[in-house]
């Protein structure tokens, strides 16, 4: 109907001896709709009498790509989100090669599965987890009691109780050799490297610093460990809460340890007493891929 005038439709109604009736709240100026409907739009017909065929066209462009698009994100959530004990998750990689447009579909409708419904999600929220989901442990506490947390290798969305500590079984690491870390698929390697490339993921140490075996196992009471450039050891508890990681991630962040002291908090700090200097020989590389 958008294509056609109000007097097209009334001379088209006249013309059938068709009764109708007028809603007189719609000439009251007090309601929006109405200053655009009596005052703004007769400006426009006068600067361009065609404008309601171009207006009309236009829209049907935009519904058509809409549907299209509506299409393609369907497409794409079904293969990319997985649901699994209230909790759904994403795969890191494959949500990081889609276009920001498809991301913020992906997003909504993870969140539509876990809510029911999208009240009060609003724009902000979308783009901080865009901004920041590369950023190992990122969460946010979304309204209606859904939560965000990045963790190594997926993006996880799920009620605030959902979340329960996945403890790391404890294993010995052989240099040059890698470990699968259940339940999401992630491993763990070590390697001597010539050139080290670091992230949040990656991190190298001073080989000769180390005391093997190398051992990777969740946190237990007592933990402590020397943080980079820190004068002393430091409480890992302490520094959990000071990075203002949750509660229910702590039990799951992977600790690296070699006989005499912890060497990598997983995501967050090495220990300053394995780190490289200007005289090390021998690069270690410890990654979560």
């Amino acid at each position: 109907m958008l294509e056609f005038s109000k007097e097209r439709i009334l001379e088209y109604l006249n013309s059938k001896g068709q009764r109708y009736l007028t809603d007189p709240s719609n000439i009251k100026p007090v309601y929006f709709r109405n200053r655009v409907r009596n005052e703004l739009l007769p400006v426009l017909e006068e600067l361009n009498p065609a404008y309601l065929s171009v207006l009309s066209k236009n829209i049907s462009l935009i519904n058509e790509e809409e549907k299209f698009i509506k299409k393609l994100a369907a497409d794409t959530c079904s293969k990319l989100l997985k649901k699994q004990n209230g909790i759904v998750d994403i795969d890191l990689q494959d949500f990081s090669n889609l276009e920001r447009t498809l991301k913020r579909r992906v997003l909504r409708e993870a969140i539509f599965s876990i809510k029911g419904d999208l009240l009060r999600i609003e724009y902000k929220h979308i783009e901080t987890v865009l901004k920041n989901y590369k950023q190992f442990g990122f969460t946010l506490e979304l309204p209606g009691n859904v939560l965000i947390y990045r963790d190594y290798k997926s993006l996880k969305l799920g009620p605030g109780d959902a979340f329960k500590p996945q403890k790391i079984r404890k294993s010995i690491v052989e240099v040059g050799k890698k470990i699968s870390l259940k339940p999401d698929s992630s491993y763990f390697e070590s390697s001597l490297v010539k050139k080290c490339k670091s992230s949040s993921l990656a991190v190298c140490l001073d080989y000769d610093k180390i005391k093997p075996p190398l051992v990777i196992r969740s946190r237990k009471a007592g933990d402590r460990f020397k943080p980079l450039g820190a004068k002393g050891t430091k409480k890992l508890q302490d520094f959990m809460v000071d990075k203002k990681i949750p509660k229910f991630s702590r039990d799951s962040i992977i600790l690296v340890e070699d006989r005499e002291k912890i060497l990598w908090v997983a995501g967050y700090e090495i220990d300053e007493r394995a780190k490289i200097e200007n005289g090390t020989k021998k690069m270690l590389q410890l990654r979560i891929r």
